[in-house]
């Protein structure tokens, strides 16, 4: 009877210290995934620049007015990806142009089969990229005492935009209301892009620039005339994250018709063609 109890209470003892185990986990678990986390917590409050003319879009989206400092904020509980337009330069932007090009052109939705309007955002020969290694940013009090921008020699088609400045964003919504932050499960990010409009579903950069032969990557010559180019004459600057060397597209529409297919690398070195 004994030996019973006995093993009873190691099974038990053994049951609580592994039960005692998983929680530990589970909480660790929870740190981490809370630490890569955009949302903000109690204490944290991150002010936005938004023009007078915007502060209605913000106030939807769950920004607040600060009636001391004068500016609306993110408050706590709220994720700050949905106000990235409006988030302070500092350290934000990594991509700036005088000018740009919105390129519309339409495709087949993957998942309804129908034809759509999408959109993509397309820099001019010198665009500026920031250089990293020479620019000199805190990370921890987001402090800049150096930004130094590096000027391309090439066209280019920006992909996985998270923020655009939002003199820029104005005028992008004069031609299309469908270029907008949504979530890509492929990808697992928030960027701007088109949804379809008939059923709704994002059309991600993934799938209409990246993939070979897509929309806005042409194989044929003769495919290149199906996107259009729209010249807006405002300053852009972006926070993304690939970029392409080159863009055969609109070289050929700028004129340079001796271009001879699509091919271009990417900015981290991806080839396509």
């Amino acid at each position: 009877m004994m030996n019973i109890i006995e093993l009873l209470a190691k099974f038990y003892f053994l049951l609580i210290k592994f039960l005692t185990f998983l929680g530990k986990v589970f909480i660790k678990c929870c740190e981490i995934l809370f630490k890569k986390s955009k949302i903000l917590t109690p204490n944290q409050k991150t002010y936005l620049n938004v023009p007078y003319h915007e502060k209605d879009q913000a106030k939807r989206l769950g920004a607040k007015w600060d009636s001391t400092e004068k500016r609306w904020f993110v408050p706590s509980g709220v994720n700050i990806d949905f106000f990235a337009r409006w988030l302070p330069l500092v350290s934000l932007f990594n991509l700036k142009a005088p000018y740009f090009y919105l390129a519309p052109t339409q495709r087949k939705c993957f998942k309804c089969g129908k034809n759509t309007k999408i959109n993509a955002i397309v820099l001019p020969e010198d665009f500026e990229v920031l250089n990293d290694e020479e620019s000199e940013i805190a990370e921890d009090s987001n402090k800049v005492s150096k930004l130094v921008f590096d000027c391309m020699d090439y066209v280019s088609i920006i992909s996985y935009i998270q923020a655009i400045s939002s003199s820029a964003y104005s005028e992008i919504l004069k031609y299309t209301n469908n270029y907008a932050i949504n979530y890509s499960a492929t990808v697992n990010a928030r960027y701007f892009m088109s949804t379809c409009q008939n059923c709704g579903v994002v059309q991600g950069d993934n799938y209409s620039i990246q993939e070979f032969n897509s929309p806005f990557s042409p194989v044929e010559v003769e495919d290149f005339s199906k996107i259009s180019f729209k010249k807006i004459l405002v300053p852009i600057m972006l926070d993304a994250s690939d970029w392409s060397i080159g863009y055969p597209p609109i070289e050929y529409y700028l004129g340079d018709h001796t271009v001879d297919g699509m091919m271009y690398v990417t900015s981290n070195g991806f080839i396509k063609k």
